[in-house]
Formats: C-alpha cells, sequence, structure tokens
C-alpha cells in the first residue's frame, strides 16, 4: 500500500505569511505553483493558493464598490460614470498593496503523516476540496502531496483504479 511519504514532495518551497500579496503572485509564477505552505518564523501557520488571492481581490473589490455607493449617495465622487469606476480601481489596488499572505491565506491547513495511506490522503482532498495537503512529521513540515502528484501515479503505472 502506498503511503505519502512514497508521493509526497519533499522539496517544499513556502512563503512567509508576511510576504505581500504581490511577492506572493511573483513567486507562484516563477516556481510554476498554484499554492503553497505558509511559514512564520520556520512554523507552519496556514496554506495558500491563486484561488485564494483570487478570493482576496474579489472581496477588496466588493468592499471598494460598496463604499463607492456610498460616497455616491453623499455626492462625494460627482456622479460620473466614469469617475467612479476609476475610483473603485483605485481604491481596490490601495488596499491590495497593503495586504500580505496572512490576509488572504487559509489558517486551518490539513495535514496528514507520512505513513498516511494514499487513498486516505486522496479522499482528504476531495471530501475538503482542495489541491495539497502538507505532510508533517512530529510538527515539522515533511512535505506536500498535491492533486498532480496522485495523477501522476497513475500516469506512471504506480496506481491503478480496482475493478
Amino acid at each position: 500500500m502506498l503511503k505519502a511519504a512514497d508521493v509526497m514532495q519533499t522539496r517544499v518551497r513556502t512563503v512567509s505569511a508576511e510576504e505581500s500579496l504581490l511577492e506572493l503572485e511573483r513567486f507562484l509564477l516563477a516556481e510554476n505553483l498554484s499554492g503553497a505552505p505558509v511559514t512564520d518564523g520556520g512554523k507552519l501557520v496556514g496554506v495558500v493558493s491563486r484561488s485564494d488571492v483570487l478570493r482576496q481581490l474579489i472581496v477588496e473589490r466588493a468592499e471598494s464598490e460598496y463604499a463607492a455607493d456610498y460616497e455616491l449617495a453623499w455626492g462625494m465622487l460627482g456622479g460620473e460614470e466614469r469617475d467612479v469606476e476609476r475610483w473603485i480601481t483605485d481604491t481596490a489596488a490601495e488596499q491590495l498593496a497593503g495586504l500580505k499572505v496572512k490576509d488572504a491565506m487559509i489558517h486551518d491547513v490539513k495535514t496528514v503523516s507520512p505513513d498516511t495511506p494514499v487513498e486516505d490522503v486522496a479522499r482528504l482532498m476531495i471530501d475538503k476540496g482542495i489541491h495539497r495537503v502538507i505532510v508533517t512529521d512530529g510538527g515539522e513540515l515533511a512535505g506536500i502531496v498535491t492533486s498532480m502528484d496522485l495523477v501522476r501515479l497513475f500516469a506512471d503505472g504506480k496506481a491503478t483504479i480496482p475493478a
């Protein structure tokens, strides 16, 4: 039976909770990653993905639109449609400039031990709707298993679908 240790990546790239979302995006693109574990002082504190960043962008945009509605109601923007759109865009950009990984990350990290059966890792991903599970050993970061790692098992002929 395959275990998490058999398929996990041990060279885990982490990001700091204090890193800006812009730095995170550059890192993920440069490393061709969709997400990463988040550390603070070497301790695992979360996990962040490009989906989490997108969710945060949507929240910031919605808050800017709400603020614009308030400003319009009080006549503070002059009322021109293009001015409102520019104000929303500028406000969202200002808010994002100050956001850090800790503002977008998921705090409830799903972890498994190295001896967790791969089937249990896959089930956790399906049940929680996640694409990466952090592997810890004695509370220390040991590796990561991604959905692509599980797909690779089938592509490499190391796993089969039971009859």
